[in-house]
């Protein structure tokens, strides 16, 4: 990983006492993020063979054990420039809305083509049905999942009316196309939406998503060969510490 990323990783893992790999782990998750919402796509050899730059990565461990520390502080700079697409989108919407306002006060004869809302830039997204999911990926090429805690993720994919989320986040890792049909807003088709998730999990909700895996069920469809699960090993404390 570059040098930069390696210090701030290894310096915040002194902090916490645990071993660095999840912390620059998480930054990856971060960083691929941010390639998917720039549209890149990977070809090792050519364009046979391409390949989504999302991952999803998993801190496996206890409560107090660091997770929500390590997501906090590779999601910061997330969380920066998602303030910044904030500020924009509330900028357009309301040159949109005085647009829209202006456009409706107008005669039929004075009015041109009527104002259309703005494209809503995003970048994060926290709890999010497929189709709200599918709305903003219609506008963004790619966004990352920061959730602190994934078991209550999982846990919305078994109810019946959220079922059709799994295959959803499954297809979005590998970018591949998604059709997504809602009863008042008709179909949605991406062609290639990308998502990158980041979360932390503890040792039984993951124990439950291995042994789903290696089961004859619906369960085995390659949810867990998604993930990198990373467990939060704690170090014993360094003598003399890095500044």
């Amino acid at each position: 990983v570059p040098q930069e990323l390696e210090a701030l990783a290894e310096a915040l893992a002194v902090n916490l006492g645990i071993d660095p790999t999840p912390v620059v782990m998480s930054m990856l998750a971060v960083v691929s993020g941010l390639l998917a919402h720039k549209g890149v796509v990977i070809a090792p050899d050519g364009p046979a063979w391409e390949e989504a730059p999302p991952l999803w990565v998993a801190l496996v461990g206890g409560p107090g054990s660091g997770k929500t520390p390590v997501i906090r502080a590779a999601a910061r700079p997330l969380w920066a420039i998602e303030k910044t697409l904030a500020e924009e989108n509330r900028r357009l919407r309301e040159d949109y809305e005085a647009a829209l306002a202006a456009w409706q006060a107008a005669s039929k004869k004075e009015r041109g083509p009527k104002p259309q809302p703005p494209e809503e830039r995003r970048l994060v997204v926290s709890d999010a049905t497929p189709e709200k999911l599918a709305s903003i990926l219609v506008h963004n090429k790619g966004v990352v999942a920061v959730v602190d805690e994934l078991k209550g993720l999982l846990a919305t994919w078994k109810r019946e009316d959220r079922a059709h989320a799994r295959p959803f986040f499954l297809s979005a890792y590998n970018g591949h196309p998604v059709v997504v049909d809602r009863i008042l807003r008709g179909t949605t088709y991406l062609e290639r939406p990308m998502l990158a998730l980041l979360g932390g999990v503890q040792v039984g909700p993951w124990h439950e998503v291995v042994k789903g895996a290696h089961s004859l069920s619906g369960a085995a469809d390659g949810l867990l060969q998604r993930f990198v699960p990373l467990v939060m090993e704690t170090l014993p404390p360094l003598k003399d510490p890095p500044p």
